[in-house]
């Protein structure tokens, strides 16, 4: 009895220590406004996943949903779902995918699916997994690690002006004195003196 007690807890213990990782991958570098950049929903250390969904959400003053594509770990399932995206709530719903057909699921690494974003504004945000369910190809849960993750837009980096244009700002009063003084002096100088006496 204690044996076979034995032999479930190291039965149970193995699934833990086997059980893969998701994560969130951002840009390698920060995006700026108006950039379009792709996140990866990455799986490490995967054991016989059939089947998968989750939901993904973000900061929607920050970034804006353009299109989801199938990831490599179920290339070619057939079963692919890139969800709904809102915008308006910062939601992406129901990314879904699937094997087909009485088949081992797929052991390894590789990618779950790929999320295009555009940059709308300067600042942080999260980007979070939920409702997740993951099966294997008996269509029992899989329990997998899950690593959220953040995208920084970069801040608009405002140029400084050269110090010559700096110098010539400067002048633009005195250049348009000097202009005005010209065009007097012309005057003076085919009209005569306005001091002059009367004759």
């Amino acid at each position: 009895m204690i044996k076979i007690i034995s032999f479930l807890l190291f039965l149970a213990l193995s699934a833990t220590c086997f059980a893969g990782v998701i994560s969130v991958v951002g840009p390698g570098t920060s995006p700026a406004v108006a950039d379009t950049f792709t996140i990866n929903i990455q799986g490490t250390g995967i054991v016989d996943l059939y089947a998968f969904q989750f939901d993904l959400s973000f900061d929607p003053t920050l970034l804006a949903a353009n299109a989801t594509t199938q990831g490599t770990l179920l290339a070619g399932s057939g079963g692919f779902l890139p969800g709904v995206i809102d915008n308006i709530s910062g939601d992406i719903t129901f990314i879904a995918d699937t094997l087909s057909g009485l088949v081992s699921g797929v052991t390894g690494d590789g990618t779950l699916a790929a999320i295009s974003f555009t940059a709308l504004a300067p600042g942080t945000s999260a980007i979070t997994l939920n409702n997740f369910i993951f099966l294997d190809s008996n269509l029992t849960d899989i329990t997998e690690t899950i690593e959220n993750g953040i995208v920084t837009v970069a801040e608009i980096a405002m140029p400084e002006p050269p110090a010559v244009l700096l110098f010539c700002v400067g002048l633009l009063p005195f250049i348009s004195k000097r202009r005005l003084l010209i065009r007097i002096s012309q005057s003076f100088r085919t009209t005569g003196s306005s001091d002059e006496a009367p004759a």
